[in-house]
């Protein structure tokens, strides 16, 4: 039986020398056209809980912020360890359970666990991620301005939210993030010399100011000068007669705020800022959801960043820092 075979192979030597070779292209064909994940699917036993104070310092946030999520996510099943970091204008919280664990009882848990906290105003929702390859960005932007026609503070609330929003229309975004970004508002510079003369504290003014407009504000001290940041959504200041609102004292002294006070506008929170060779800006993190492809993602927001500013290219310049869809192969 082997002999016959042996003998029908070298009557077929072509044959015999084509297949090899077909069976090789066949499979270079087949690894070129298949779809490769570099972020495949795993979940970790951890979750996250992030919240934004944009108007509280640190240790503010520690005793104010930390202590009642502390209080209420401890009582979650299955629970080993919880770590937590405050800092000036937000709170980070791990939390670790066994491996064997179901993770999306879990994450129903803690958002359960959350729904009754009370928190100081001002505070945002606190928000639960599951740690897993999606929770990483897939791209990262950089938004200037070369030219300098269009100044930082454009950059870092109308141009980014404008991005932000494009990208999200983009199928497969699940979320987009901005460094040294933030939100027009306002700051409050009390002139600390001012104030006592007029018999009055910083708290005098901050007790005042919570009940204009349901306002929240936390002071930052600086020389002789208290500045109080806020939000005032909805509205301006400065349409208002909001700077003669009357600052009380303890003993029923009172002044307009305006002959204490300046007041400018600004953002959140200044300490985050972006830049790279001197240039100041922003930084766009870009996530996908789960179940998209890597490279699919990356392919669609290419397309849409083209124009996506309404700015001419040399007066905002959009610059893909990495593209983790590069690394993956896809094939129409």
């Amino acid at each position: 039986m082997l002999n016959r075979l042996i003998g029908a192979a070298m009557k077929r030597t072509v044959l015999i020398l084509v297949l090899p070779a077909i069976i090789l292209v066949w499979g270079e064909m087949s690894a070129y056209r298949m779809q490769r994940e570099d972020l495949p699917p795993v979940n970790h036993s951890a979750l996250l809980i992030t919240v934004q104070a944009p108007s509280y310092l640190a240790e503010e946030i520690k005793h104010n912020v930390t202590t009642p999520i502390e209080q209420a996510v401890r009582a979650v099943e299955d629970l080993q360890l919880l770590e937590m970091n405050s800092f000036n204008g937000g709170l980070l919280i791990s939390l670790y359970f066994p491996l064997h664990d179901t993770m999306d009882r879990a994450e129903r848990d803690v958002n359960e666990a959350l729904k009754g906290v009370d928190l100081p105003a001002g505070t945002g929702e606190p928000k639960v991620t599951r740690i897993r390859a999606d929770s990483f960005p897939i791209m990262k932007l950089k938004v200037t301005s070369p030219s300098g026609e269009v100044d930082e503070e454009t950059l870092r609330t109308t141009v980014q939210a404008r991005i932000a929003d494009e990208l999200l229309r983009t199928t497969g975004v699940s979320d987009v993030r901005g460094t040294g970004s933030g939100e027009n508002t306002y700051v409050l510079s009390v002139r600390m010399d001012k104030l006592a003369k007029a018999g009055l504290t910083v708290d005098n003014v901050k007790q005042s100011l919570d009940g204009v407009n349901d306002l929240s504000v936390q002071a930052r001290l600086a020389d002789s000068v208290t500045f109080i940041p806020f939000e005032a959504a909805g509205w301006s200041p400065y349409e208002t007669d909001w700077m003669d609102a009357a600052i009380c004292g303890d003993h029923d002294q009172s002044v307009p705020l305006s002959s204490v006070a300046t007041l400018s506008p600004s953002l959140v929170d200044r300490q985050t800022t972006a830049r790279t060779g001197g240039i100041g800006g922003v930084v766009v993190d870009i996530f996908k959801e789960p179940s998209v492809n890597l490279a699919e993602v990356s392919k669609r927001i290419r397309e849409r960043l083209s124009g996506m500013t309404g700015y001419p290219p040399e007066d905002v310049k959009l610059t893909v820092l990495f593209d983790q869809g590069t690394r993956a192969t896809f094939t129409e």
